[in-house]
């Protein structure tokens, strides 16, 4: 593109992907966006028109990002997109990685959810400081609560065995709601972190929002 606004998002079927490429395409970026499914590919393609060019990769599988990564570089040109290529000209980019507020308060029957969360901003706070040497920013927005498809698919999976154990209140709330908050209803608050532990999570959710306005 002429005006040089590119960027490549992962995971863009659904979610919190999905409305970043909507919001992205309609400020006038093109956005590469990944899926797993040509079918999903097809559908965004009409959705979004040629603001958007699909990108069908698993990102476990690395030959699969090494060709889309090919692909982006093809269509960009000699333009940087992020900036660790001293060949390619214009301002370096930047990295965001979503993560979430559970990556600071974890809650009870998410443990992989937040643990994955976790290593997210741990990843990013390495690879922040690695790429100081080229001026690139890796930034980290942790969004509370969203409704995603994310819960419907949760409602998919067999949880009949936690039906005779103490967490059974728990997740019949989670269930009936598409967000974690009504798990925490079926705990006493002795389960819970400090005053002080929730006081220090809500302001680094307010860092995090801060934080995306300036991407």
């Amino acid at each position: 593109m002429a005006n040089g606004k590119d960027v490549v998002v992962t995971g863009v079927s659904t979610g919190i992907g999905w409305g970043t490429t909507k919001v992205l395409i309609s400020k006038g970026f093109r956005v590469f966006g990944s899926v797993r499914k040509q079918t999903d590919a097809d559908r965004l393609q009409r959705e979004f028109g040629n603001g958007f060019v699909p990108l069908m990769m698993d990102i476990t599988d690395a030959d699969a990002v090494h060709q889309a990564a090919q692909k982006v570089g093809s269509m960009i040109g000699d333009r940087n997109l992020l900036g660790t290529d001293k060949k390619r000209q214009g301002p370096t980019g930047r990295i965001v990685n979503i993560s979430s507020t559970v990556a600071k308060v974890a809650i009870p029957l998410l443990g992989a959810y937040s643990a994955s969360k976790f290593g997210l901003e741990g990843m990013s706070d390495a690879l922040r400081r690695e790429l100081m040497l080229f001026g690139i920013n890796v930034v980290i927005i942790e969004p509370g609560t969203v409704n995603t498809a994310m819960y419907d698919k949760g409602e998919k999976e067999d949880l009949s065995e936690f039906k005779p154990t103490e967490y059974r209140g728990a997740v019949q709330n989670s269930r009936n709601s598409p967000s974690p908050k009504h798990v925490l209803t079926a705990y006493p608050l002795s389960v819970w972190a400090k005053p002080s532990t929730w006081h220090s999570a809500r302001q680094n959710q307010g860092h995090a929002t801060q934080s995306f306005r300036n991407v």
